[in-house]
């Protein structure tokens, strides 16, 4: 009866911790680094502007390859300016998602 009784209070224990962990896996609980947002804010607008030359960068070459007729060459071209494109939308969304959730 007594190892009943230590393991329901155990688990009345655990269950008390739950929300605990949760807050602490999601970051935004208690603990949470203040100067984390900032940085992943200014890196995420960083990649952005990275990413922004990028695709000039091979825009200009997709230019250049349409104008000497390498047509295979410029196909592959085309499908890396539309991952960036599309890696770019996803750091946009990020980026407003951390605007939202964190009040910049």
């Amino acid at each position: 009866m007594k190892t009943f009784t230590r393991s329901l209070i155990a688990g009345a224990l655990m269950m008390l911790m739950i929300p605990a962990a949760a807050m602490a896996y999601d970051g935004c609980g208690y603990g949470y680094r203040p100067g984390y947002v900032q940085r992943d804010i200014n890196r995420d607008r960083a990649q952005l502007h990275y990413d922004r030359e990028d695709i000039a960068r091979d825009r200009y070459q997709l230019h250049q390859d349409l104008a000497y007729g390498n047509w295979r060459v410029a196909r592959a071209e085309r499908a890396d300016i539309n991952r960036d494109y599309n890696q770019m939308q996803g750091r946009r969304m990020d980026l407003g998602r951390d605007y939202q959730r964190f009040g910049y």
